[in-house]
């Protein structure tokens, strides 16, 4: 700063000098000089000084001067202080500091610049906060900013910031694969989306296509394969996977749906029932198992029975009709259904060979014969057995008398003459009786005299005739009887004379 003033007259011969002090010398020895200007250095810019002079004559008092002056201005001798930004959003942040301790003059402005991404020119503001736009998330910026006066910039203040995280985009390339063999899981793989900001873990969810129903969701660390297990056999679910960074969670990826590979049938067939259609023949119907597991190739029906062993068939229908059977005889009947993985399970049921009692009673029955103390009667078997006919179950009253015959003819015997019989029939399998039929049979009259009495006569002759049989059997036996020892005497000599 230089300093004038106007000279002093010295009185008489005396030496006269003049001391020149300003603030920030105070206390301290004042600049002695005989010129009446001085130059001062050593001042700060733009800032106010007050100068006094002091002519000074050695003996005298004399009177100080001052004036207020103030050095001129010049940039700034520091950066900006307390640079400080803050992240407001993912893509903005902003930015707060206070002006240079020296500024060296009025602050005009600041000049604003960032990296990465600056702006070709500087960003000027008057104000001392300032919020940069368009920024990526996740982004480290170093922001360097600078103070002006009228005589330029000075040195810039830097500061570093990182924007806020941002949730990220869905997954792409999404693929949910069939484990062949396994029949409760899926593969599950993707690329994570385009981020600056990091993945920290992926969301796989997964429902169940018929219904929608959720079934599970998980988090898991970020990947890039997921193996989902615990799920049903042949059934279609639909995956989703999403990503997340400290941002939050993205959206799903495009959903897959995908179908568990087969496996065998987890239940027997359902409703299985067993009917018989007639005489030694049963149909076996069910429905496919709950549970099929997959597509059902084929089911395998069994029977067996205690006398006849068991049988096994393969067919591709829920029915088959059993043929051939053993009459009147109990039957265990199972039936399994099969996918591309083999059986499951069978079910079981019971059936019987037979319908029911036969449906009818014996047809035309008729008499054939008839004598004083017998009648005897034929028959045809009844028009539906329903089941081999075992026995026939012949009724005659009035005598009550009951018998159980095996062929389709009978002789009642011991009845009285010129009697009318009732003859009930019944035919029976093995399920029982059916309904019975009959006829009237009639024994012939005994024969009788004139009188009413019995013709003695006719018996004496039969005595009589039975009497001259027997008396000629006699005369046969004997001459029989002499012949043969005739004969062996004769054999006897023959013998002798040969010896002889």
């Amino acid at each position: 700063m230089d300093t004038s003033w106007d000279p002093v007259t010295s009185p008489g011969n005396c030496n006269l000098t003049y001391r020149v002090s300003w603030n920030h010398t105070t206390n301290l020895d004042p600049n002695i000089t005989t010129d009446n200007y001085f130059n001062i250095t050593g001042l700060s810019y733009f800032t106010t000084y007050e100068v006094c002079v002091d002519p000074w004559v050695e003996g005298l008092t004399t009177i100080k001067k001052c004036e207020i002056s103030t050095t001129v201005t010049s940039v700034p001798g520091g950066p900006p202080e307390n640079i400080n930004g803050v992240s407001s959003t993912t893509e903005a942040l902003t930015v707060e500091w206070d002006p240079p301790a020296t500024p060296n003059g009025v602050i005009t402005n600041y000049s604003v610049t960032w990296s990465p991404d600056d702006p070709s020119e500087p960003i000027i503001t008057t104000a001392t906060t300032f919020t940069l736009t368009d920024l990526k998330p996740c982004t480290d910026y170093t922001i360097s900013i600078s103070a002006a006066t009228a005589k330029g910039n000075g040195p810039p203040g830097d500061s570093s910031q990182t924007t806020l995280p941002k949730a990220p985009g869905p997954p792409t390339n999404v693929t949910v694969a069939m484990v062949s063999n396994h029949s409760d899981r899926l593969d599950v793989t993707w690329i994570q989306p385009p981020s600056r900001c990091t993945i920290t873990n992926n969301t796989i969810s997964w429902s169940l296509n018929s219904t929608g129903d959720l079934i599970h969701r998980v988090t898991i660390d970020a990947n890039e394969s997921y193996a989902i297990s615990g799920l049903e056999p042949w059934a279609t679910y639909l995956v989703c996977v999403s990503a997340s960074t400290l941002g939050g969670d993205g959206p799903d990826g495009h959903c897959i749906k995908q179908t568990t590979d087969q496996d065998i049938p987890f239940g027997p067939p359902e409703n299985i029932s067993a009917r018989t259609i007639m005489a030694e023949t049963m149909q076996v119907d069910w429905d496919p198992p709950a549970s099929p597991n997959g597509f059902i190739t084929n089911y395998v029906v069994t029977w067996s029975s205690a006398d006849q062993g068991e049988h096994m068939t393969v067919i591709n229908n829920t029915t088959y009709t059993m043929t051939d059977l053993l009459p009147c005889t109990s039957y265990i009947i199972t039936v399994s259904a099969a996918t591309t993985k083999g059986n499951g399970p069978p079910g079981l049921t019971e059936g019987n060979s037979s319908i029911s009692v036969p449906g009818g009673p014996p047809e035309n029955i008729k008499m054939v014969k008839s004598t004083m103390e017998s009648v005897t009667v034929e028959w045809d078997p009844p028009a539906i057995p329903n089941s081999v006919i075992i026995k026939y179950t012949v009724f005659i009253t009035p005598n009550d008398a009951l018998t159980q015959v095996s062929g389709t003819k009978y002789t009642a015997i011991g009845l009285q003459p010129n009697t009318t019989y009732n003859i009930t029939i019944t035919a029976d399998n093995c399920m029982g009786n059916g309904p019975p039929g009959s006829i009237l049979g009639e024994t012939k009259p005994a024969a009788t005299t004139h009188d009413g009495s019995a013709n003695a006569w006719a018996i004496v002759g039969v005595v009589l005739c039975s009497l001259l049989m027997l008396g000629i059997l006699l005369v046969v036996v004997v001459t029989l009887v002499k012949r043969t020892k005739g004969r062996k005497d004769d054999d006897d000599d023959r013998s002798d004379t040969l010896v002889g």
